[in-house]
């Protein structure tokens, strides 16, 4: 009798693959990109708000480190609730020393992290915090300082999540930018900006917004834009306005809504699979090659291999038993 065991075992390794090996797409973003359950492996510090305005207060207030490349000032595992209406979490300006603000759970009633007049660029980086607005005005992130590395934060609650303010070459990588009242990023006056691999989901206007005609050569992609743009008109400046319809806005020159060198642009929940993906803005730019984002891709794709196989398998077992019956006496 002919076995077909070795074809099931081949196809259920098959199955196997795909379901390990599969590009995860949209949800394998997502779930790279939820870091709540992830950075607080230890246990917090509550702290005060944190105002620094000279390199002297980095150690005068306890920090590790000694403000160089090699030893940054380390700012992190503080929990700390600013209640100031017009204050922040985290403050800092006035320096020219190295310093990382990392795994902190910030909740703050108008800015979470605020970094502004550092004479030295790319002294700064912001990875790995929750940031959290308990007002729903103000920003989680606002960066003034070039070179700056924004990475793994998860943002929610404010008017923005991140914004960007005549501070050029900066990283915005793997961020969660959620329940943006106003817009998820917004990049002002800033260029050559790398925005990739982020979350932004639940912005009122546009998910991110490059402002300004001197913002150019900033590079978007790989990021995932879900449910922003809710609102029918938007205002930049409180000066201009539109009609919404899309999760982009960009008013800048040359700027790149996709990774041209390998062809992949952005996933927009409404992206309706036809051509490119039209951003708002004077600029008239788009995502040449953008992606449909979609809850159940991965589970729609499992379920269509499945039955593929399931359908083979017993096409190939009924070929087999004619063969038998051909074959006996």
């Amino acid at each position: 009798m002919f076995s077909i065991s070795r074809y099931v075992k081949f196809y259920l390794l098959f199955l196997m693959f795909i379901v390990l090996f599969l590009p995860l797409n949209n949800s394998t973003l997502n779930a790279k990109n939820d870091y709540s359950s992830q950075i607080f492996n230890t246990s917090l510090i509550e702290h005060s708000p944190i105002v620094i305005n000279s390199n002297n207060d980095f150690s005068t207030l306890g920090f590790d480190g000694n403000g160089s490349l090699s030893n940054p000032y380390i700012i992190e595992n503080l929990q700390i609730d600013s209640e100031d209406i017009s204050g922040s979490a985290i403050q800092i300006g006035g320096t020219t020393d190295y310093f990382v603000i990392r795994n902190c759970k910030l909740f703050s009633a108008y800015i979470g992290i605020f970094i502004q007049n550092t004479n030295a660029i790319g002294t700064a980086q912001i990875i790995n915090n929750t940031i959290n607005s308990s007002s729903g005005n103000g920003g989680g992130i606002g960066c003034g300082v070039g070179y700056t590395i924004l990475e793994n934060n998860t943002i929610s609650g404010f008017m923005q999540g991140i914004h960007l303010n005549y501070a050029s070459h900066c990283t915005i990588k793997g961020n969660n930018i959620l329940l943006s009242y106003y817009q998820g990023i917004n990049v002002r006056f800033s260029s050559f900006t790398e925005v990739t691999s982020n979350i932004i989901k639940n912005s009122n206007q546009h998910g991110l917004a490059i402002v300004g005609s001197l913002s150019s050569y900033n590079v978007i992609h790989h990021n995932i834009f879900i449910n922003n743009s809710v609102e029918l008109t938007y205002e930049i400046d409180g000066e201009r306005t539109g009609e919404i319809s899309s999760q982009g806005y960009d008013e800048g020159e040359n700027n790149l809504w996709f990774d041209e060198e390998n062809q992949h642009g952005n996933w927009w929940d409404d992206y309706n699979k036809k051509g490119v993906y039209n951003i708002d803005g004077p600029s008239d730019s788009i995502d040449e090659y953008p992606l449909k984002y979609a809850e159940s891709n991965k589970t729609n794709f499992l379920i269509s291999v499945s039955l593929i196989t399931f359908i083979f398998i017993i096409c190939l077992n009924k070929k087999n038993r004619i063969r038998e019956i051909n074959m006996e006496p």
